[in-house]
């Protein structure tokens, strides 16, 4: 199936009130990803340009974040130390990787799940769960 035919099948869920915020600096990942959450109920705010996130992360208005690891001038790895900076652990971070020895890594920096891309929609939905973000179904 084609992207534009994903997309324009794509019908969205009952709104869950949860919000992820998205980070990659690949913006076809994101399109994916975010068409994947909606069809499932989650709002996704999306940032393409890894350079943007420091005054959204600061801002705080999503539940969970989900980074790429690898992004040029701010990694993933960065994008954890700023959302633990400004809200704790308070809001949760996942990883997106296509290099998933990192895994390790993540769990070193905080970072609470590791997915490997492809994206897999039930791994993400089952870890918003997980955090209690989603009712379990």
């Amino acid at each position: 199936m084609s992207l534009s035919s994903l997309l324009a099948t794509t019908t969205n869920a009952p709104q869950t009130g949860v919000q992820v915020l998205l980070i990659d600096d690949e913006r076809i990942n994101l399109v994916v990803a975010q068409s994947m959450l909606n069809k499932a109920g989650v709002d996704c705010l999306c940032i393409n340009d890894p350079l943007e996130a420091p005054s959204i992360i600061a801002a705080g208005n999503y539940n969970a974040v989900i980074t790429d690891i690898n992004m040029p001038e701010l990694d993933g790895f960065a994008i954890a130390k700023l959302v633990f900076k400004h809200h704790g652990t308070n809001i949760p971070v996942a990883a997106s990787t296509g290099d998933l020895s990192v895994q390790q890594a993540c769990q070193a920096a905080g970072i609470s799940a590791c997915f490997g891309k492809p994206l897999d929609i039930q791994e993400i939905l089952a870890w918003l769960q997980q955090q209690a973000l989603l009712p379990n179904t």
